[in-house]
């Protein structure tokens, strides 16, 4: 296979609304698939086997299940209606709505999706990861969908996608249409940010599997109807899980914020990740990460700094000795100390005061940065 052929499976150009071609590159292997072609025999069985599965077997039957029709299933990349079935659709009231058009697996399917001119209704893209990693350029700026990440994308919005190779990569997409599409995106918070973390949500994939399996049966009224109930089903989880999900981050801050208090309080003693995971009564792994992903740093680093930063003060303001102002932080040996402190700002303690107090301007890129710590 030459390497046209080899980059056009691992990336591709669609449109969301009809914006230019929807299908630029063929991204299948083997070529474009056969929408017609029945679901993978005996899947139905392992779905139903898994609905008593503990959470995190559920999602790997669920993640098994995608890439088992994935890969060797050519039509179960995707089932759409048709853009005469839209139309017809949107003329009842009740489906205008909300209106699932296409679902499918991967983002090499998002090329097969049909266009759909629907007027001023409403209409967008929701793309679910369910393992490895996808990406997405839209708007001159590259999305990566990985388990757990949401990715909205608006209508008349040109993507480049593609995997890298990866193949264990699965996504599970929705071209969704209706009226009270903005409300359901708004509530999910992706007004001003297309890409959410809703986190591993199991229930997630398989409402789309449902909807899926709806979608593929047909396309009557009241095929259409039971879909649109999925479909709300499938609304009203995400926006439970952006709940849970925000409630969290700001739980979270609240924690890191009070180990940090914590730290400014006790800088005259060691201290440990384990002492401050307890304070806030999560486990030292759990905290540690959170600390790192808030602050850009380690806590034990984090807390060396402030008590360097002290020492500073302590060295620019009073005629203590190093030695003394070790001990005040309390640092049983002043030569740590005075290597801590080189450590972090690049200058012995004596000499970063013999700078200061002969008005010489910092440039360590350490002091800088003690500088910038907050008090």
């Amino acid at each position: 296979m030459n390497s046209q052929s080899n980059k056009a499976k691992q990336q591709g150009m669609f449109a969301v609304n009809g914006a230019g071609p929807v299908s630029n590159i063929v991204m299948m292997e083997g070529g474009f698939v056969d929408r017609e072609a029945p679901a993978c025999e005996g899947a139905s069985s392992e779905r139903e086997a898994a609905n008593g599965l503990p959470c995190n077997m559920r999602q790997a039957s669920i993640v098994n299940d995608i890439l088992r029709l994935d890969k060797m299933v050519e039509g179960a990349h995707i089932t759409s209606l048709s853009p005469q079935t839209v139309d017809q659709s949107l003329e009842l009231p009740e489906l205008r709505e909300l209106l699932p058009c296409a679902v499918g697996f991967s983002a090499h399917s998002l090329n097969e999706c049909p266009k759909y001119r629907v007027g001023d209704v409403q209409q967008a893209t929701f793309v679910y990861g369910i393992s490895g990693m996808s990406w997405f350029d839209m708007q001159g700026r590259r999305h990566e969908i990985r388990e757990g990440k949401l990715l909205v994308i608006p209508a008349d919005t040109v993507c480049v996608c593609g995997t890298d190779g990866e193949r264990n990569s699965a996504v599970m997409w929705i071209h969704v249409v209706g009226t009270d599409l903005e409300f359901f995106r708004d509530q999910i918070g992706a007004r001003g940010n297309p890409l959410l973390n809703l986190g591993k949500e199991p229930q997630l994939a398989a409402w789309c599997r449902k909807l899926f399996e709806i979608i593929q049966a047909g396309g009557s009224p009241v095929h259409l109807g039971r879909a649109q109930r999925v479909l709300r089903s499938l609304f009203n989880a995400m926006i439970d899980c952006h709940t849970r999900r925000s409630h969290s981050v700001r739980e979270a801050d609240r924690k890191i914020e009070q180990s940090i208090a914590y730290m400014k309080q006790h800088l005259d003693v060691p201290l440990h990740v384990g002492t401050l995971a307890a304070l806030v009564s999560i486990s030292p792994s759990h905290f540690f990460a959170l600390f790192k992903r808030r602050t850009g740093t380690a806590p034990i680093d984090y807390f060396i700094r402030l008590r360097m930063r002290q020492a500073c003060h302590l060295l620019n303001a009073t005629t203590m000795s190093v030695k003394e102002v070790a001990a005040t932080l309390g640092y049983e040996d002043p030569y740590y100390f005075s290597r801590m402190f080189k450590s972090v700002n690049d200058v012995a303690p004596s000499d970063y005061r013999a700078m200061r107090r002969g008005g010489q301007k910092q440039s360590a890129e350490g002091l800088e940065v003690m500088e910038a710590v907050s008090a």
